[in-house]
């Protein structure tokens, strides 16, 4: 549906992205969308978010969607907000535990990680192991 709005109606890609005309990731239940930030861009993805309610029947819980905006210079994106019902991410945005930087992660970027999986660990050490396993 993505591809098929870009075609009709035009978009402008992030520009990082144009080359291979990347609009969108999806990975598991995750949808990143991707572009310049433009009013036509947004228009497209407003527009395509409202076709997939209206054919699927699935709505987007806009309490948990964030936009993350890298610039603005234009002040459409407060227009977004608006426009949208989607809340402003704040910087640094994670996913997943981890930061997503535009620079090589480092040690500090992943100890929340790292540590909730210790956690974990931990917990269920503790829960499947005998008394003589644990110590």
């Amino acid at each position: 549906m993505m591809k098929y709005n870009i075609q009709k109606f035009g978009f402008d890609f992030y520009p990082r992205c144009w080359q291979l005309e990347i609009s969108h990731l999806i990975f598991a239940d995750d949808l990143f969308l991707l572009s310049a930030g433009t009013k036509l861009s947004m228009i497209v993805f407003k527009h395509t978010m409202e076709d997939f309610e209206a054919i699927s029947g699935l709505r987007s819980n806009l309490q948990k969607c964030n936009l993350f905006a890298v610039s603005n210079t234009n002040g459409l994106y407060q227009e977004f907000f608006v426009f949208s019902g989607i809340n402003k991410a704040i910087h640094p945005v994670t996913y997943l535990g981890v930061p997503l930087l535009s620079s090589k992660l480092g040690n500090r970027d992943c100890n929340v990680l790292v540590d909730k999986m210790v956690k974990r660990l931990k917990s269920w050490a503790n829960k499947k192991l005998s008394y003589r396993g644990r110590l």
